[in-house]
C-alpha cells in the first residue's frame, strides 16, 4: 500500500511540476477536470436510462480517454517550450475547446436521459486538430523564409 501512495504521490508531484514548467495556469485545468468528472458520472446515467449495458471495461475506456485528453493541451505546451514558440494561446485555445466540449457532452447526456435521444456528437479533437497543424504550417513557413 505505501508503494502505491508513494507513486501516486510522485505522479501528482511530476504532473504539478510540468504544469508549472510549462505555464499551463492551474484553475482551467482544474475545471476540465471536474467537467470531465461531472461528464463520466452523467455518461453512466445515461447508459442506465438508455438501458444499454455498463460494464467495467467500457467504464475504464472511458477513463483511459479521458486521462489522454488531458494530456493533449500539456502536449502542445511541452511542444512549444521545446521549438521555443510562444504558443500559450494555441494552449488556451485547446483547453477552453475541451471544457466547451466536455460541458457539450454533459448536456448531452441530461438530454439523453430526460428524452432518450442523443445530440449529435462533436469532435473536438478534429478541430485541435486542424489548429494545432495550422500553427505548425505557420512555423514552417517562419523557418522557410
Amino acid at each position: 500500500m505505501e508503494t502505491m501512495q508513494f507513486l501516486a504521490n510522485a505522479i501528482l508531484g511530476a504532473g504539478a511540476w510540468v504544469l508549472t514548467y510549462v505555464g499551463l495556469p492551474i484553475e482551467p485545468a482544474l475545471m476540465l477536470g471536474a467537467l470531465m468528472t461531472l461528464d463520466f458520472c452523467s455518461g453512466i446515467g445515461r447508459a442506465h436510462a438508455l438501458r444499454e449495458q455498463i460494464t467495467s471495461r467500457r467504464m475504464k475506456s472511458g477513463i483511459a480517454s479521458k486521462l489522454l485528453l488531458l494530456f493533449i493541451p500539456l502536449a502542445v505546451a511541452l511542444a512549444a517550450k521545446g521549438l521555443g514558440q510562444d504558443w500559450g494561446y494555441l494552449v488556451s485555445f485547446c483547453v477552453s475547446a475541451m471544457i466547451l466540449s466536455e460541458l457539450y457532452s454533459f448536456i448531452s447526456n441530461i438530454y439523453a436521459m430526460k428524452t432518450g435521444d442523443d445530440l449529435p456528437e462533436l469532435d473536438v479533437i478534429k478541430m485541435l486538430g486542424k489548429h494545432i497543424r495550422t500553427a505548425l504550417e505557420r512555423l514552417m513557413d517562419i523557418q522557410n523564409k
